[in-house]
């Protein structure tokens, strides 16, 4: 029996086997947070698989230690409600530090936090095109790397569907709550 191969085929084996079921528990599910066009029109949340409260209509997401989740916000309806009322699709997000106070030139969004979302510092407008980033008009999916622990208010835009109407773009701004601790 040639005891040093042997070895080596275990030592691999097990090598790997922990990095394959490493990788599986660190991977953190998708947290999905559903939207509604309501009639006013206004945007709501209609489920939210991770939030502040346990709630699932609370619009705050609350991201657990260690864990880099994607976040998906949807909006299964868009552009394709038959009623008559003003259609709506996804066309944006953006964040900030400050309830209400957005990022500018001069007073920039913190740069651990832009990167942790692919954001720009001076508007803090999601970079839909870096990273994992997607935007589609019925899905926005973001790359939260949670790698410190602080809260971001966010804004979802929905505008409408057809570029001729005169009703104006509705908006979601909720928070995130990170806690960090993600590699």
């Amino acid at each position: 029996m040639n005891t040093p191969h042997l070895n080596s085929w275990v030592s691999c084996t097990v090598f790997f086997g922990a990095l394959f079921f490493s990788t599986l528990v660190l991977a953190a599910p998708p947290i999905e947070v559903v939207l509604k066009v309501t009639a006013v029109p206004t945007l709501e949340v209609l489920t939210n698989s991770s939030s502040c409260s346990g709630a699932t209509d609370d619009p705050c997401i609350d991201v657990p230690f260690g864990h880099a989740p994607f976040i998906k916000f949807k909006l299964p309806n868009a552009c394709g409600d038959e009623t008559g009322d003003p259609t709506y699709e996804l066309t944006g997000m953006r964040i900030t530090m400050i309830d209400k106070v957005w990022p500018t030139v001069s007073n920039p969004l913190n740069g651990m936090v832009a990167k942790d979302f692919k954001a720009d510092p001076s508007t803090g407008e999601i970079d839909f095109q870096a990273g994992k980033n997607r935007k589609g008009p019925k899905m926005l999916k973001l790359k939260d790397n949670n790698k410190h622990g602080y809260t971001v208010f966010y804004e979802i835009t929905a505008s409408p569907c057809d570029d001729s109407s005169d009703a104006p773009d509705i908006y979601l701004d909720p928070e995130i709550r990170n806690k960090g601790g993600s590699n």
